[in-house]
């Protein structure tokens, strides 16, 4: 390991500790690493005034905030073509900051194919660095079955930080329903797993606040894992830890829920109504609503103005080559309409509220509202009543219900 490195592996370790601790605490860390090393200290403290910064790249326009940076790097890979103990061998795809490469270890500890971060050259600012390290923090304390695994991180030989997750090998979950021609209820089923991926993260005091397609993967056996939490925030750890801070910019416009667009507060509903909308794009092809621009003016004109549409009313609209695409041959798209309205439609409407006080309060509530569709039992979301627990009994039990009719007839 290089002295860079060691030092880069120093500096991220003590961040990790001090980040965690109450002012005063941190004020005594920070003295006596001070007493033994100044300049050390100094960076740590650098880091840690950047991620209290509330004027950061967290909390505002990223690209405004460091603009010269997004222009003075490469995103090459380093002169070695090793990050650590890991050969890159080819490019996966790039963020605002960092670089993602499929890469192999080569010490011989073991062989695997993983995926590694590196940050892109030139985002060497405090509130870079800070961030880098804020991502490599979510994903070590994410440990679920269908969200992807840090593995390892270290320093590349050219200076910069990198960190190594799982590899999925797999398509989009949108695009893995289409090509497997999977079913309604497969496509359902499907999505609680990721709900109940996400309401794990909301239980580390995580919101991801970019969920979409693209970062939900469906590996080989069919399973989906949640990746990317760059642009995720841990929730504030205070009385009330359903909430983060204010009007992040960093986001995809047309999966972004109206708070995030208008810089209000952003929490765990953000994430409801995010799933919402994949749920309505894995089961219809389309999302229930269009948004023009890409500029703040013109999004916050359409999220004034947006009205999102039932499921049922945008599957009556496919015509056979749109169905024939979605669900392969032989589905027809009034059966499918008849197929998402009532229950499904309500379940998604819950999730699409514009305010967020009226969706879901969780992605742990949005996912056992799937799951009593699928057991055709009745949901949290529609009104009770004795007619409609009658409705849903006959349902599950339509076989041992027309048996008893005929007998008592």
């Amino acid at each position: 390991m290089t002295s860079a490195s060691e030092r880069w592996s120093r500096i991220s370790s003590l961040f990790d500790e001090l980040v965690e601790l109450d002012a005063d605490q941190r004020a005594q860390r920070l003295a006596q690493l001070t007493a033994t090393d100044s300049e050390l200290a100094e960076e740590v403290r650098a880091l840690l005034m950047a991620d209290e910064d509330i004027s950061g790249l967290l909390e505002g326009d990223a690209a405004a905030a460091v603009p010269e940076v997004l222009q003075r790097g490469g995103d090459g890979m380093p002169a070695d073509g090793m990050a650590g103990a890991y050969r890159l061998l080819r490019l996966l795809g790039e963020g605002g900051m960092g670089v993602v490469w499929l890469a192999e270890r080569t010490d011989g500890a073991y062989e695997q194919q993983v995926a590694v971060k590196v940050l892109k050259r030139g985002m060497d600012t405090h509130a870079i660095l800070r961030r880098f390290l804020q991502e490599r923090r979510i994903l070590a304390r994410l440990k679920h079955a269908h969200i992807v695994r840090m593995l390892d991180g270290g320093m590349t030989a050219d200076g910069r930080p990198f960190y190594v997750m799982d590899h999925v090998d797999g398509a989009p979950i949108t695009e893995h329903a289409r090509s497997a021609a999977l079913d309604p209820r497969a496509r359902v089923s499907m999505l609680v797993k990721v709900a109940d991926a996400v309401a794990y993260a909301h239980t580390q005091l995580v919101v991801h606040r970019d969920l979409k397609p693209s970062n939900v993967l469906v590996d080989h056996q069919g399973e989906p894992r949640v990746l990317d939490f760059g642009i995720a925030k841990l929730i504030e750890e205070s009385g009330e830890q359903t909430r983060t801070g204010t009007g992040l910019r960093v986001l995809s416009p047309a999966y972004a829920a109206p708070e995030q667009i208008l810089g209000e507060a952003i929490g765990t509903t953000t994430d409801v109504y995010a799933l919402g909308l994949m749920l309505c794009e894995l089961l219809t092809g389309q999302l229930p609503r269009q948004r023009r621009g890409t500029n703040p003016s013109q999004l916050a004109l359409d999220v004034s103005q947006e009205i999102v549409d039932r499921a049922s009313t945008l599957a009556a609209k496919l015509d056979a080559g749109q169905m024939r695409e979605l669900y392969g041959a032989g589905v027809d798209a009034n059966h499918l309409a008849r197929k998402l309205a009532g229950d499904l439609d309500l379940i998604m409407a819950t999730a699409l509220q514009r305010e967020p006080s009226r969706r879901y309060a969780t992605a742990a509530a949005f996912a056992e509202d799937l799951r009593r569709w699928l057991d055709a039992r009745p949901i949290a979301a529609r009104a009770d009543s004795a007619a409609y627990r009658l409705r849903k009994f006959i349902r599950r039990h339509r076989f041992g219900v027309a048996a008893s009719v005929v007998i008592a007839f």
